[in-house]
């Protein structure tokens, strides 16, 4: 297992990983069943606002109600993506553990020179993505409950019954609704939808910028072999002439690999990305067109 202290790559990343049950702690490795329980139980947690987009926009249609189902799409192509993306990495963990010992090692090729520059500056950015994605969600959660306008537009327009004070409007079956049942049913909406998306949209996008931090280092990396070609080619010797471009042509297949291996891991993690931010930026644009126009 990997497991860097702190200044060292990966360090923020994966402390933010282990605080959601993404990553095991070398606690975690003692009492693995404790620690499968605990992510089960996170993971279970985090799908409720998954599902209630799903019932909101199967109703609607099945129900024919004249709604925008925007919301819908994008809560389900952002929690979809980001509940792929978590259990991807939880599920390959080990073969990452296994390209982190392998991208930072410095005994077997050397340390490269901006080694705890990049360092400093990845996990300086770990650590604000994390925080930066945890703040907008809440806020978003806010904002979201607090406007309750256009659910209630709609409500009067077209005799739908939805209700409107929660995250994303809720499906319900009649008319009206008692008091004290819809107090209950928006207090666990707003935990049902906020508690999941810091469950699992931080996380998410701290594996998105995990992927940069391996990039960043490879490139290092491929910086100190162009450093060690240069000395191998002034080198007056023949012998250590010779010995060092055996050492450059290994570090050069070296990186070949960690390269390889990068592309198969960022593949199963992140590779439907372009997909899934298209069609949430999609969905976000038509929300401000209709908050803009009121149409």
């Amino acid at each position: 297992m990997y497991q860097p202290k702190k200044g060292e790559m990966f360090h923020e990343t994966l402390k933010c990983l282990k605080w959601l049950q993404l990553y095991p702690s070398a606690y975690d490795l003692n009492h693995w069943k404790s620690y499968a329980v605990r992510s089960y139980i996170v993971r279970i947690a985090g799908i409720f606002a998954y599902i209630e987009c799903w019932i909101h926009l199967t109703m609607s249609l099945i129900d024919h109600e004249p709604v925008n189902r925007a919301e819908d799409i994008e809560g389900i192509t952002g929690f979809g993506y980001s509940i792929i993306v978590c259990s991807a990495f939880q599920y390959n963990y080990n073969d990452w553990c296994k390209f982190f010992n392998d991208v930072t090692n410095k005994t077997r090729f050397g340390k490269p020179p901006n080694y705890d520059k990049v360092a400093s500056i990845t996990n300086s950015i770990a650590k604000f993505c994390f925080w930066f994605t945890s703040f907008f969600v809440v806020l978003y959660g806010i904002i979201s409950f607090r406007d309750t306008k256009d659910c209630e537009l709609s409500n009067e327009r077209y005799g739908t019954h939805e209700i409107c004070d929660a995250v994303t409007p809720l499906w319900w079956p009649t008319a009206t609704i008692d008091p004290w049942t819809k107090s209950v049913i928006t207090a666990s909406l707003l935990i049902s939808c906020v508690l999941p998306s810091e469950l699992y949209l931080p996380p998410s996008a701290v594996v998105a910028v995990m992927v940069l931090e391996c990039v960043l280092m490879v490139q290092e990396k491929i910086c100190h072999l162009k450093q060690l070609f240069k000395e191998s080619i002034n080198e007056d010797d023949l012998f250590k002439r010779r010995r060092k471009f055996n050492f450059c042509i290994r570090y050069h297949m070296e990186i070949f690999r960690l390269c390889d291996e990068l592309n198969r891991l960022t593949k199963l993690v992140v590779g439907h990305l372009a997909f899934s931010a298209a069609v949430i930026l999609g969905c976000i644009a038509n929300q401000m067109i209709k908050v803009k126009y009121r149409v």
